[in-house]
């Protein structure tokens, strides 16, 4: 029933995205990253109704940050880790529209084509690299533990 009533307001949500012009809305979701949060969105919706609402998404989001709290090396506080994902210009809605190139937001990340947006995986190896968070910790924390285990072989 929980999960029913947070897709209710997920929808919700949307829809005051689509009607709206000049608003400001924020919405919480559990995901693991920016990407898998926008699809997960569009999959609230129909099937149907998908390719309608991803157009919409695409010409009205701002951006995505995806959060996580980690142990710092410490063990004593804890530090943020983030991915964004920012629309600007929108570079990202190609992306949005066409669920068949979702997959390609992370070459975008990888390039930092509009230098605003950033992957966690980036993110993580910084703060490894200025031993704020353990390796170890960090690779609990990404969804492509491939990619970053390579990132933080290149920092050592």
């Amino acid at each position: 029933m929980q999960g029913l009533k947070r897709k209710i307001v997920y929808v919700a949500t949307f829809e005051a995205i689509a009607v709206c012009i000049c608003t400001v809305v924020l919405a919480t979701m559990h995901t693991n990253s920016a990407q898998s949060a926008i699809s997960k969105l569009l999959g609230f919706f129909p099937s149907e109704q998908r390719s309608q609402r991803a157009v919409t998404l695409a010409n009205s989001l701002v951006g995505v940050i995806y959060q996580n709290l980690l142990p710092t090396e410490s063990g004593k506080e804890f530090a943020l880790a983030s991915e964004m994902i920012f629309n600007n210009n929108q570079q990202v809605a190609p992306y949005i529209v066409d669920m068949e190139k979702m997959h390609l937001m992370a070459d975008f990340l990888k390039r930092k084509a509009d230098n605003m947006s950033r992957s966690l995986n980036e993110v993580l190896t910084q703060m490894v690299a200025k031993k704020t968070i353990s390796a170890k910790d960090a690779m609990r924390a990404t969804y492509n533990r491939l990619e970053l285990h390579d990132m933080l072989n290149g920092i050592r």
